[in-house]
């Protein structure tokens, strides 16, 4: 009996293996816009074990209601995502991005749903490597920036995609420090320089007006006077960047002038998109052909 199930054994522990490397490797190089290899490596345990022979069912009534309905609507909006990319004028394109969606909702959101409520240490550990590849690529972006005289600091992509990046994972990262406590709360001290340095290398205005407002809402979720200093000191830190240098100081005058060829490109983003609300309010144009439907 045991020799027939030792081969199995075998079999599901290999599987766990390369489960944790595809999450090891998701929440490492997520701060750095590159989740494919992690993706790879959980889509291979997830085929893996539909093969096998012993399934672990898990009992979902532990899982808060909230969640649950989370995961419903989700599962509503990905299926309604689907019917709109009947409707699309290039309707193979929105399906098949339409997939790729499905599979980065079906692993990364509901998958980290059941680390949190199954395996909250082992998400602990993945989130202390999310925080550690984000101050990585801050520090990496920096040093690129300096190093090549770059105009705008840019990394695996433009410097808007780079400064979308450092708000989401500054954002995570922060909110995970301070819910730790210390002394990993003391890491703020070097993150999050660290993080307005290369947003500010970026000389990304969007990212800019994002990442002061993801900072308001952390401090409104994390109300304490010394972490209100911490913020406070380092926008002072942003604000004196900005004094002193010339090309940072007007890309940040700049902000709110229609005479910048990138203001004016996000107006008419946003009246091509009221006019597709007015032209189909229910079932939209289908996902990634936006651009094409409404060039102007």
């Amino acid at each position: 009996m045991d020799t027939q199930q030792n081969p199995e054994w075998q079999r599901q522990k290999i599987n766990i293996i390369i489960e944790r490397i595809g999450w090891y490797l998701t929440f490492a190089l997520v701060p750095c816009g590159q989740p494919y290899f992690g993706l790879l490596f959980l889509i291979i345990s997830k085929l893996a074990s539909l093969f096998g022979r012993e399934k672990q069912e898990q009992n979902l009534s532990s899982v808060p209601r909230l969640a649950k309905r989370t995961s419903q609507l989700f599962i509503f909006l990905l299926v309604y995502m689907y019917i709109n990319s009947f409707f699309s004028k290039q309707p193979l394109d929105s399906l098949l991005i339409s997939l790729a969606f499905s599979l980065v909702f079906y692993f990364y959101f509901f998958g980290s749903q059941r680390l949190a409520f199954y395996d909250r240490e082992f998400l602990k550990t993945c989130f202390f490597l999310f925080t550690g590849g984000g101050f990585l690529v801050s520090v990496v972006t920096l040093i690129r920036y300096l190093s090549l005289s770059l105009s705008r600091a840019a990394l695996f992509g433009g410097p808007n995609s780079l400064g979308t990046l450092i708000i989401m994972y500054t954002g995570v990262s922060l909110g995970f420090l301070l819910a730790k406590g210390k002394p990993y709360s003391y890491f703020v001290l070097l993150f999050l320089p660290a993080s307005v340095c290369a947003l500010l290398a970026t000389q990304s205005r969007g990212a800019w007006l994002g990442f002061a407002g993801m900072l308001v809402i952390l401090i409104l979720f994390n109300y304490k006077k010394k972490i209100i200093l911490i913020f406070l000191v380092i926008l002072l830190l942003a604000a004196g960047l900005l004094m002193i240098n010339p090309t940072l100081n007007e890309r940040f005058l700049s902000i709110f002038s229609l005479e910048k060829g990138g203001n004016m490109t996000r107006i008419h983003i946003w009246q091509a998109s009221l006019n597709m609300i007015k032209d189909k309010p229910l079932q939209g144009v289908g996902l990634g052909v936006f651009p094409d439907v409404y060039p102007e």
